[in-house]
């Protein structure tokens, strides 16, 4: 993950602009064309509700339901099917307590994800794309 992303996110951190970093955490997600449609439903909800102050007890339940999906994917998906695990990680990073660790995961993820599906693409391209949501994230919140 490059510094601008880092910073980005630290930035959206320290103004505690949580709902923005669940909703970058989501678009992050979403990037992976997870095709469980059960966690998209799960990632969508989050994305569009990150506002409300109870999301994070929609996301400790869905944390919960994912819990033996994620454990297969990190234990032995990564190995077998590294693109697909992925995906499920960013999905499952959503649900994460911490909206700042929640986006930094997805993130992450998204960023393996990339690396294993586009072996021939250059990973720096697709990380200017991340940064380029992150900037328009921030001019959208600083006007």
């Amino acid at each position: 993950m490059t510094d601008r992303i880092n910073h980005r996110l630290y930035q959206l951190d320290v103004l505690e602009r949580n709902t923005e970093l669940r909703q970058v955490a989501c678009w992050a997600a979403k990037q992976t064309y997870s095709r469980l449609e059960k966690w998209r439903f799960i990632v969508t909800h989050i994305q569009e509700n990150a506002h409300d102050p109870d999301i994070h007890r929609f996301c400790y339940h869905a944390r919960e339901e994912m819990k033996g999906a994620a454990c297969g994917a990190a234990v032995i998906g990564m190995r077998v099917s590294p693109a697909s695990a992925n995906s499920v990680m960013a999905c499952m990073a959503c649900t994460r307590a911490d909206p700042l660790e929640s986006a930094e995961q997805a993130i992450e993820h998204i960023i393996r994800w990339h690396e294993a599906v586009m072996e021939t693409e250059d990973t720096a391209i697709f990380e200017q794309h991340i940064e380029d949501k992150l900037d328009a994230v921030w001019k959208r919140i600083s006007r």
